[in-house]
């Protein structure tokens, strides 16, 4: 066949290619593109097939992607990369950047987004200081405070630029990475990204890397003021844009670490499940948030067995559910023995160095260790866990950590393990009375009170100690925490049976029963139940416990 008949039937290949991903057939359109570039031999690339050997291999590589040939799909886009200018090879950049992404190996995808940070002449060290990262984010301080809430969110005018849009779906590719390696570079490239947009237009793929920037001024500047600030400019980018996968993450990470210092557990819960709805209905798998029953996890993890990264993420919290609740599911046998087990999902996180995966693992097995009494196994995982860089970032399950290690702690120094357990005890206390003080919802009031009453039991202040696990099993009932109701009264019955008040005791353990058994966990339920030998105790009460075990009219779970 002539070259020039080659080039023709090349270009229908590419209109083949291009009719069937419209329709969503990417194994067709694959198919086409490659058969396109094999008639192409010996004319790739020149200055007559310059455009359509662009269009076959960015055809190739995003059918590829997104059938899950992540490593060929790379291939395609390499090849972009090394014939066009840096400038315009963005796109193939992305492609590059997803695939790592797609593959779990997240540093790789971090490392390549660096280089494409560089190219794009990005303010980027070779090694990040502290005192460099907090020079970025004051400097992105000192632009934002020339415009208000509503003009950051107009930052946009005209139609849409092509090349700043390939560039803000990379920054975007490259923050997903940062986080999940729990790069140092992470706010640095958070910055990079507000900086640009606030220079060149806010997008949609802005509203990711704001929200992460709300999460900095908390986790390193204690700025929850301006942290507010960013919130509530991403909420604004988010109410005025419409529905993607990229929303739909940047709406996970607003919520889960930087709203949730602002607004109730409940309106944090109720906003990641409407979420949740939103990714089901457009088939987005990857920003599904967690359902609450197991077999509701079931169902979505069958959604999920061609995205299998973000699939062990779910099967992390199914291994905690499956626990609390005392139920063997099918959640892994949906995978066919490629994802068998947790003690699975860990060893490939080490292996790719998935440190957010790794943390999320030791943090989930903390919180069995505690609800299930074990103290010294669950202060060896938060030692594992406050080891990883990633711990020092707040997080909404790392609050709750902390909320239990000081539980943890001043338990144990009543039991004389020594008073450094007291300290640290404190500094817990310390830290929830904060968050009480800077929450306008009441969202820490009862942890913070649980934690004061274990204070004062620990300082032998018997009648102030009575008095504030009251105050907190109260607070918990008021706010609809059935979770923390029970764990108040769990608590107070321990403190109670160590003053050999045995009577109020054990009535404090029969409202724990019932509080774990309306939140939904059995299995805990019952070992509160066992541990404590109810069955062989009348069936009286005490008027409190009555009162506040009978009367949950608003109880909410998880």
């Amino acid at each position: 066949m002539e070259r020039s008949q080659r080039i023709r039937f090349a270009g229908w290949n590419m209109v083949a290619a291009s009719q069937f991903a419209k329709r969503f057939n990417f194994g067709a359109s694959a198919h086409y593109c490659k058969k396109g570039i094999d008639l192409l031999y010996d004319s790739l690339w020149c200055n007559e097939t310059f455009d359509l050997c662009r269009a076959l291999h960015e055809g190739a590589a995003s059918a590829l992607l997104f059938l899950g040939d992540f490593s060929d799909a790379r291939q395609y886009a390499n090849v972009i990369i090394d014939n066009l200018p840096f400038a315009d090879s963005l796109a193939a950049q992305n492609m590059v950047l997803r695939s790592w992404e797609r593959m779990g190996k997240y540093e790789e995808q971090t490392n390549s987004g660096l280089a494409v940070l560089r190219g794009l002449n990005f303010d980027i060290p070779l090694e990040p200081s502290p005192s460099f990262i907090m020079d970025a984010m004051a400097h992105i301080s000192n632009i934002a405070s020339k415009y208000s809430i509503e003009q950051i969110a107009k930052l946009r005018s005209g139609k849409v630029d092509t090349r700043k849009k390939n560039i803000l779906l990379s920054l975007d590719s490259i923050t997903v990475g940062a986080y999940r390696s729990s790069s140092p570079f992470l706010p640095l490239i958070t910055c990079a990204v507000v900086n640009y947009s606030l220079q060149n237009g806010v997008y949609e793929e802005s509203a990711l890397s704001f929200a992460c920037l709300g999460y900095f001024k908390i986790a390193l500047a204690g700025d929850y003021k301006e942290a507010r600030y960013w919130a509530n400019a991403t909420s604004l980018i988010l109410n005025t844009s419409g529905t993607n996968s990229i929303l739909n993450r940047a709406n996970i990470v607003l919520h889960s670490f930087v709203q949730h210092f602002f607004v109730s557990t409940q309106e944090t819960i109720f906003s990641l499940l409407s979420i949740n709805k939103t990714a089901a209905a457009m088939g987005d798998v990857e920003s599904e948030n967690l359902a609450l029953l197991l077999n509701s996890f079931c169902e979505l993890l069958r959604t999920m067995k061609r995205y299998k990264e973000v699939a062990k993420l779910a099967l992390i919290d199914v291994v905690m559910i499956e626990t609390l609740i005392g139920t063997k599911s099918n959640a892994f046998d949906v995978f066919e023995g490629t994802i068998p087990t947790e003690d699975f999902i860990l060893a490939d996180a080490k292996a790719t160095q998935n440190i957010v995966s790794i943390e999320l693992i030791h943090t989930r097995r903390f919180f069995t260790a505690f609800w299930f009494g074990d103290y010294q196994k669950a202060n060896e995982l938060y030692d594992v866990v406050i080891s990883l860089p990633s711990h020092k970032l707040p997080k909404l399950w790392s609050i709750t950590s902390q909320y239990y290690r000081g539980i943890i702690a001043f338990h144990l120094y009543r039991e004389g393990e020594g008073e450094e357990w007291f300290d640290e005890g404190k500094k817990m206390l310390q830290k929830f009375e904060h968050l009480a003080k800077l929450s306008s919802t009441n969202s820490f009031q009862s942890k913070f009170l649980l934690l004061q009453a274990e204070s004062y039991a620990s300082s032998c202040e018997i009648i102030n100690a009575k008095m504030v696990f009251e105050a907190s099993i109260k607070s918990a009932r008021d706010h609809g925490y059935i979770n923390d109701q029970g764990l108040a009264f769990e608590c107070y019955g321990k403190f109670l049976a160590s003053i050999v008040d045995n009577n109020a005791a054990l009535n404090c353990f029969k409202s724990a029963h019932v509080c774990y058994s309306q939140w939904g966990a059995l299995a805990l339920a019952e070992h509160v139940w066992n541990k404590n030998k109810l069955s062989t105790c009348n069936e009286g009460s005490s008027p409190f416990c009555a009162s506040f075990h009978t009367s949950n009219k608003h109880v909410r779970s998880w």
